[in-house]
C-alpha cells in the first residue's frame, strides 16, 4: 500500500505496476507509434533493453523500479516532479475517457468498413458507434459484455476502467491476426516447415 500525498492526485492506494502503466500513457499521449515505444524508451533513458521490456510489458512492480530509474523516465518524459506522478499518480483515468479511449482502440483496428459490419453484429445503429467514439455516449454494461465479446477480450475486462488501449500486445483478434500474419511472412521456409505440425496439431488436421 502506498501513501499518496493529499491533492489531486494523491491517495491512499495499492499500485502494483502503475509506473508501467503511466509510463505506456505517456508514451502513448507522446505520439509514439506502439511499435517504436521500447526503442524510445532505450534512446532516452540509460535502462537497459531488459529493463524496458519488462517495464512495458507490465512485469516490473513499482517495488522493483528504484530512484534511479523513476529519474531516469522523470527525464525522458519531461516530469518536473522527479517522476512522482509517474509512481503515485494513475494518469489514465485523470485524464478521462478510459471508455472512450478503449472504444476508439477496438473499433480502430477493424478494417474499411468494419465498424457498419459491427454494428450489425452488435445489433445496433452504426451512428451509435459515432457517438461512443466521440464520447457523446457511453454503451450500457449490456452493450459492453457484446462488445468485449465481438473483439475476443476476456469477459472479466472492465472497458470502464482497464486501459486496454495502452497494451503493447495485441488486443482485439482483428489486431492478433494481422500480428499473426505478419510474423508468419517474415518466417524462412525452414521455420514454416517446422511451425507447420504444430499447427495442424492444434487444428485437429491429420
Amino acid at each position: 500500500m502506498h501513501i499518496l500525498r493529499q491533492g489531486t492526485t494523491y491517495l491512499a492506494k495499492p499500485m502494483s505496476h502503475q509506473v508501467s502503466v503511466n509510463t505506456r500513457f505517456l508514451l502513448w499521449r507522446t505520439g509514439v507509434p506502439r511499435g517504436e515505444w521500447q526503442q524510445w524508451l532505450e534512446a532516452r533513458t540509460g535502462l537497459g533493453s531488459d529493463t524496458t521490456r519488462e517495464l512495458l510489458g507490465g512485469r516490473l512492480a513499482d517495488e522493483r523500479v528504484d530512484e534511479a530509474t523513476q529519474l531516469e523516465l522523470a527525464r525522458a518524459f519531461a516530469q518536473e516532479d522527479g517522476g512522482e506522478s509517474l509512481r503515485f499518480s494513475d494518469l489514465p483515468h485523470e485524464n478521462g475517457g478510459v471508455l472512450a479511449e478503449n472504444l476508439r482502440h477496438l473499433f480502430g483496428s477493424l478494417d474499411h468498413g468494419g465498424k457498419k459490419i459491427a454494428a450489425g453484429e452488435l445489433g445496433i445503429d452504426p451512428t451509435t458507434i459515432s457517438r461512443w467514439l466521440a464520447g457523446k455516449s457511453e454503451p450500457q454494461s449490456p452493450a459492453l459484455q457484446r462488445i468485449a465479446s465481438y473483439f475476443g477480450i476476456p469477459s472479466s475486462t472492465d472497458l470502464r476502467t482497464e486501459p486496454v488501449f495502452l497494451s503493447l500486445q495485441p488486443v482485439s483478434v482483428a489486431e492478433l491476426k494481422r500480428w499473426l500474419y505478419a510474423r508468419l511472412e517474415e518466417l524462412s521456409t525452414d521455420e514454416f516447415r517446422q511451425l507447420l505440425p504444430a499447427l495442424r496439431r492444434m487444428l485437429g488436421e491429420p
